[in-house]
């Protein structure tokens, strides 16, 4: 376990350090690095620049991102109020998604003077892309059934700030998948954790990629069939 932990962070310390370049270095070493097999990542990293220089942000600046409905349920509300908690300006709040709480959300980031920080993005068809230019994922329901965002943000290697849902937590695991949090105050401390620590948030996005591989759906028909097989043996006892 311990090799394993050692091993972790040594990548994610290896991954933080090539996000620091600018895309003018990337470039410059890109041709060495594809000869030693790393050009799928470096690849991904000019990626990475390209998008977030679409969106206005350099690579200093940490993107906290949700995707969703605009609506209560959602509770973006709540990470528009911890923003101010926070010392740190370099963090920037992009939501993904359309609803008719838009222009109350609107309002609220300016009556707290974070138009600047706060982003609208409205429904996005290459949702890959954002997930592949943010840093951290937070996922602030009230309620959800499952919550298929969140999976994907793991599967994209993002750490987790979720609320203390039942269903979320099947998933969620403080200190592991990332952070929970029960109020606003929790959520900013959360966030500025993780935004000030690039390699705790590289571990755990590394963490999250193989964490979620039992919800896709080859995981999805193993438990199933678990499911269904212990069935037909209680069944059988009861016969």
């Amino acid at each position: 376990m311990a090799d394993e932990e050692a091993l972790l962070k040594k990548g994610a310390y290896n991954l933080v350090k090539i996000r620091e370049y600018s895309s003018e270095r990337v470039d410059q070493i890109s041709r060495a690095i594809y000869q030693y097999g790393g050009g799928k990542k470096i690849a991904e990293c000019i990626e990475r620049l390209r998008i977030r220089e679409k969106l206005g942000c350099g690579n200093q600046e940490i993107i906290v991102l949700s995707v969703g409905e605009l609506n209560k349920n959602k509770n973006h509300e709540a990470v528009i109020r911890a923003m101010p908690l926070m010392e740190n300006q370099n963090i920037r709040y992009f939501i993904a998604g359309k609803g008719r709480l838009k222009n109350d959300l609107q309002k609220l980031a300016r009556k707290l003077g974070l138009e600047h920080r706060v982003h609208f993005m409205g429904f996005q068809k290459k949702i890959a892309e954002i997930y592949q230019c943010a840093d951290i994922f937070v996922f602030p329901s009230k309620r959800e059934g499952l919550g298929l965002a969140a999976l994907e943000a793991m599967a994209s290697g993002l750490p987790l700030l979720t609320s203390n849902h039942h269903v979320i937590r099947d998933y969620s695991v403080d200190g592991e998948t990332g952070y929970i949090f029960e109020t606003e105050s929790e959520l900013a401390d959360k966030m500025t954790l993780l935004a000030e620590d690039a390699v705790q948030r590289t571990a755990m996005g590394l963490h999250n990629r193989t964490a979620v591989i039992g919800y896709g759906l080859a995981g999805v028909h193993e438990r199933m069939k678990n499911i269904y097989e212990n069935l037909e043996k209680t069944n059988g006892k009861n016969r």
